[in-house]
């Protein structure tokens, strides 16, 4: 995720110049010149993260591999307009919310899947 924000706000005072200029000027070049610095910046952070992340390689085989309801939750939501939640895959598969839960989140950290907002503090989250 980029955020801007931490770049603006390491040196309000410049910001907030940059601000002033612009608006008693009526000219958004001096705006758009700080913000398009404040992009590639921030960008170029990102990148360096992204270049030094060590991936976990560790893992065993069968962390990789999909039992068969896994396989029939995709399967079920390859239409895009579909989302499952773990009471569903508890009901279509007469499996427990424990086992549920395990191959949710296992194809969630396989990025198989995204999960959606949750609506209150004990439910459990759609996913898509």
């Amino acid at each position: 995720m980029i955020c801007f924000e931490e770049y603006f706000r390491r040196d309000m005072l410049t910001y907030k110049r940059v601000l002033d200029i612009t608006k008693a000027k009526a000219n958004l070049t001096l705006w758009l010149e700080y913000f398009a610095f404040a992009v590639m910046t921030t960008l170029e952070k990102k990148l360096e993260i992204i270049k030094n992340q060590r991936f976990q390689e560790n893992l065993p085989s069968n962390f990789w591999k999909l039992n068969g309801r896994q396989r029939e939750i995709l399967d079920y939501l390859e239409r895009p307009d579909l989302k499952i939640t773990n009471k569903e895959v508890q009901k279509s598969h007469k499996v427990s919310q424990i086992t549920a839960s395990r191959d949710l989140s296992k194809l969630t950290n396989l990025g198989l899947l995204l999960p959606m907002e949750k609506e209150g503090r004990c439910t459990t989250p759609a996913f898509k």
